[in-house]
């Protein structure tokens, strides 16, 4: 039976519960993944159709910048990252 390298007493690990740690694992990365998408695919998405609808070509489009804000962009800027560090 394989042993841990860094286990202080060499008692061998059965091959469950290798198993086991090894699914615990997979399941956290897929987690962790999820939760960044949560972030990644709303950014990438945004980019790229910020990108096509402010081209220099698109003479339709009109860009008048709002800078007294919107507190609905503020809230979700701020708080969905906070939502997912706590």
């Amino acid at each position: 039976m394989p042993t841990t390298p860094l286990a202080s007493s060499r008692v061998p690990r059965s091959s469950t519960a290798i198993a086991l740690q090894s699914l615990a694992e997979r399941n956290l990365m897929f987690e962790t993944v999820a939760i960044m998408m949560i972030v990644a695919l709303p950014v990438f998405v945004m980019t790229f159709w910020f990108a096509w609808r402010y081209r220099a070509s698109n003479t339709r489009a009109r860009y008048t910048p709002d800078w007294e804000g919107s507190l609905a962009v503020d809230a979700v800027v701020w708080l969905v990252p906070a939502a997912i560090v706590v």
